[in-house]
């Protein structure tokens, strides 16, 4: 199953959700869409310019300015004042890794990946993510 057809929930936190709604709409739906782009596993990404293999962790995903405002069908510089808005906030990380695409963290899904594992090793009992 492709990332775009692998339904299921997608986990937002409300508290957060409601801040940045009374925000912004906009920003709102950004911090959604990274949610839903963000690995549930694992893996790595291919860049097909120069087949260059890039890890990616849990809570990661590949952003790209111009993909996601078409996505989102708002202009780009939104996109941009957006993404930058919630990395100031401390809901993502940006690591711009070229001039084509970044790799976004989404933060609370990292803790949650971390709480599980911890939780796994523990011999504890699953938690809502898995």
């Amino acid at each position: 199953m492709n990332e775009k057809t692998r339904g299921g929930t997608i986990p937002i936190e409300r508290e957060t959700f409601n801040v940045l709604l009374k925000k912004s709409h906009t920003l709102a739906i950004c911090y959604c869409l990274c949610c839903d782009k963000a690995r549930y596993k694992n893996g790595q990404w291919t860049n097909p310019k120069n087949l260059e293999e890039i890890k990616l962790d849990y809570g990661q995903f590949i952003y790209g300015r111009i993909s996601f405002s078409e996505e989102l069908d708002v202009n780009q510089s939104t996109v941009y004042r957006n993404m930058r808005t919630l990395e100031r906030m401390g809901i993502i990380e940006i690591e711009n890794h070229n001039n084509q695409f970044s790799i976004i963290t989404v933060l609370h899904l990292q803790k949650l990946y971390r709480r599980n594992q911890k939780a796994r090793e523990n011999g504890g009992c699953k938690t809502q993510m898995e």
